[in-house]
């Protein structure tokens, strides 16, 4: 069942809502992050302190994903509290974002990427997805490219399943 609708989509990347239903998490960007995070942007939670640390308990929050391969991704900003810049497509930090667990969305890749083929960690650009063709790694496949993305230099958003796997 969708979430959402868009009107008059013009293509690939003009619109960036969640067209499948899946899980979405309501979650604050952390506040020590420097910038705004673009919907579309790869989040991985940062380390808390829970109960029983001895500390007061914080909540979670997220972070864009680091370069750095690891099992802490969450999943895609899909949307939140908009910064209000004439276009409403950032999130800033200390603000809450909708984070797409699981669910058709557009991810932001820094390399080219191919139909079918896992999406993992970019190691070039925090909070960015790239083809993961023959290094995947258990706990950090994000999910699966469904759209062929030729990105020569700088970023741009994919359509893909999120599925952590």
């Amino acid at each position: 069942m969708p979430t959402a609708s868009a009107t008059n989509p013009t293509g690939a990347g003009y619109f960036n809502l969640p067209v499948i239903g899946g899980l979405i998490l309501d979650v604050e960007i952390d506040s020590s992050v420097s910038g705004n995070s673009p919907i579309g942007t790869l989040v991985e939670l940062k380390g808390y302190a829970g109960p029983g640390t001895g500390a007061r308990a914080t909540p979670p929050t997220v972070i864009p994903s680091s370069t750095t391969g690891d099992k802490l991704c969450l999943g895609v900003i899909v949307g939140g509290e908009t910064v209000n810049d004439g276009n409403g497509t950032t999130i800033a930090p200390g603000s809450v974002a909708q984070v797409l667990v699981t669910g058709v969305a557009q991810v932001l890749c820094d390399a080219t990427t191919v139909v079918g083929t896992s999406l993992i960690q970019s190691a070039a650009t925090a909070g960015c997805a790239k083809d993961g063709s023959g290094t995947l790694v258990v706990g950090q496949v994000i999910g699966t490219a469904l759209q062929a993305v030729t990105i020569s230099s700088g970023t741009a958003l994919v359509w893909a399943l999120i599925a952590k796997q």
